[in-house]
């Protein structure tokens, strides 16, 4: 009988251990997946005081070298590219390397966010620029979309000419003024570029003939005979305010009595689009954003796309039509309304999505006044709202809006332009250029121009072109962006 009542222990030490072993595992797993959960959320341990504080990482980059990365007034690395997980806060980010300019922002970092520098361009302390030819004054200059390119028109000599960027050598190709250009006594006139095509190929031209009289001309810089003189092939029926179709050089939009109309210049018709047109901008291949007169003479601002009218502004109709923009940027659509005279710059955002309420509302407002230039930079980060010395940059990735007074007056008529996705360039009254970072900082003078131009980039943002006045002459330049 004593057997049936004694303890077996060591089945009872085993059972003991195995719910220690339960308890340890299931508290480390509490334990791992708590320390997993606030790391994802920024904290982290500070060593110095074992307090525990959140943290965001920081990236940063530079062009076209890499920089020693000073945070605070220390070293923090020698060579761009960095990484460094920073706790929340504002911190004073300096770039240095010998040969350039300093570089330094204000960054602020945010818990369990990142944030990327990975724009900052650095200038050479001493640039110094070579001539590469002297040449006729150009009364025309300008750059392909992919910067390979630069189209110039000699006037006295009638031709164009055709530079080619891309190579170690400079490449040179005279273009004599297509026999589809109209003359008076002999002559021409001047010519503006209107846009290039995506094929960085075919260029819109306006030429305005010596006694005032104004053609559209379609050149294929590769195939200048088969330029198309749009006048010409339209006759009392040519529009005005052209734009290429999206890719389809064989195509355009235009303006003609207020009526919006698509023109093929293969087979010289056009297919009406919409009336009443005050102004529009295209977009791809199928997307136009326009102004129009409603009824009751009301603006009403929208979007055409797919042969379906989108209104998504109405209202009394202003003197002056809007300025346009639409753009792609983490995949949200944004569509920007300006208009002169007024404060405001509306931007909707997925303006084409199905309302949660009966109708499309602004995104965000920007206040500024009588904007006269809009533009998107060329990865749809950033957008520009410029009046004269003043703009705005919007930043749709953060959410930021920055305001910027330019310290020198700009070039009669010239505009603040986007050099890539975060630099802008400018040409002030002396003729000087200076490249700024979308936010305004960082202003560096990169030297003096012909009146009228802007340094041109190289597709690998190593050099630049710029046109300098030189006796009575001009001499084509080039300016390394790398230190010696």
């Amino acid at each position: 009988m004593d057997n049936m009542h004694r303890v077996d222990t060591k089945r009872r030490r085993t059972k003991v251990l195995r719910f220690v072993a339960y308890g340890l595992t299931i508290s480390l797993t509490v334990f791992t997946t708590v320390l997993l959960l606030y790391i994802s959320l920024g904290y982290r341990l500070d060593s110095k005081n074992g307090h525990l504080i959140r943290s965001g990482l920081l990236l940063v980059d530079t062009k076209p070298e890499a920089a020693q990365i000073f945070i605070n007034n220390q070293l923090k690395d020698n060579s761009a590219p960095g990484r460094f997980v920073l706790s929340a806060g504002n911190y004073n980010l300096v770039l240095k390397q010998t040969g350039y300019r300093d570089w330094a922002k204000s960054v602020a970092i945010k818990a369990s966010g990142v944030k990327e520098v990975q724009y900052p361009l650095l200038i050479p302390t001493k640039l110094t620029s070579q001539n590469l030819e002297q040449m006729e004054a150009p009364a025309l200059v300008s750059q392909s979309q992919d910067r390979k390119l630069l189209l110039t028109y000699l006037p006295g000599a009638q031709r164009f000419r055709l530079i080619e960027l891309s190579t170690d050598t400079l490449n040179q190709t005279d273009i004599p003024v297509p026999t589809a250009v109209r003359r008076k006594d002999g002559q021409v006139g001047s010519f503006k570029v209107i846009e290039w095509a995506l094929n960085n190929r075919f260029v819109l031209l306006q030429h305005t003939l010596p006694g005032g009289e104004v053609e559209l001309l379609s050149l294929d810089v590769g195939k200048p005979d088969e330029m198309v003189n749009i006048t010409t092939l339209y006759g009392a029926a040519a529009p005005s305010n052209v734009h290429y179709v999206g890719g389809n050089t064989a195509e355009i939009y235009g303006l003609k009595d207020g009526v919006l109309s698509k023109y093929k210049l293969k087979s010289a018709a056009s297919e009406a689009l919409m009336q009443n047109v005050r102004s529009y901008e295209p977009y791809s291949d199928d997307t136009v954003l326009f102004d129009r007169l409603g009824l009751g003479d009301k603006s009403e601002v929208g979007i055409y796309q797919n042969q379906v009218t989108t209104v998504l502004l109405s209202q009394s109709a202003p003197t002056a039509p809007a300025h346009l923009q639409y753009a792609n940027y983490d995949e949200h659509d944004y569509f920007v309304v300006a208009r002169p005279n007024e404060t405001a710059t509306v931007i909707y955002r997925d303006p084409l999505k199905k309302p949660v309420l009966s109708k499309q509302l602004p995104f965000r407002t920007l206040k500024f006044e009588n904007p006269s230039k809009i533009g998107f930079s060329p990865s749809g980060q950033f957008l520009l709202v410029q009046n004269g010395n003043d703009f705005i940059t919007y930043d749709f990735n953060e959410f930021t809006q920055y305001q910027v007074t330019l310290p020198y007056e700009l070039e009669p008529d010239s505009i603040v332009s986007w050099l890539d996705s975060a630099h802008l360039l400018v040409s002030s009254q002396d003729t000087s250029s200076y490249i700024l970072d979308y936010d305004g900082l960082n202003s560096q003078k990169l030297g003096t121009i012909r009146a009228g131009t802007t340094f041109y980039w190289a597709p690998n943002s190593q050099y630049a072109y710029h046109l300098s006045n030189e006796g009575d002459g001009v001499a084509l330049q080039t300016t390394s962006l790398l230190a010696n």
